[in-house]
């Protein structure tokens, strides 16, 4: 028998690193990852102060994949918050990661 229960993973790092918010999960590896893989994601911890509407990447360590909203766009970092379960679908043609609830918009204005 199988469970068909959604996994839920924990950050264990939230980075700023060259304009990018990196969620870190561990035991989760996106190279092997099947398409279409649904998983919960808290964030545990605080959001660096300077990450106002940067990109969110999730990584492995290894991968960095980048992270949609509902509307197909990036997700911003002024549009998620610590402590909170976010749903998402992982997809690997091209390789990315969907959430699948909505959030705040984001107050990021194209240049």
């Amino acid at each position: 028998m199988t469970c068909n229960c959604t996994k839920t993973y924990r950050t264990s790092a939230v980075t700023l690193t060259n304009g990018n918010l990196y969620l870190t999960i561990p035991g989760i590896q996106f190279n092997t990852l099947p398409n279409y893989t649904h998983f919960n994601l808290v964030i545990c911890q605080t959001l660096p102060a300077g990450a106002g509407t940067s990109p969110v990447y999730l990584s492995d360590g290894i991968t960095n994949v980048p992270v949609m909203n509902l509307s197909g766009n990036y997700l911003r970092a002024d549009s998620i918050k610590c402590r909170k379960c976010y749903p998402i679908t992982f997809g690997n043609d091209p390789i990315h990661a969907s959430l699948r609830c909505s959030v705040p918009a984001s107050s990021y204005v194209a240049a």
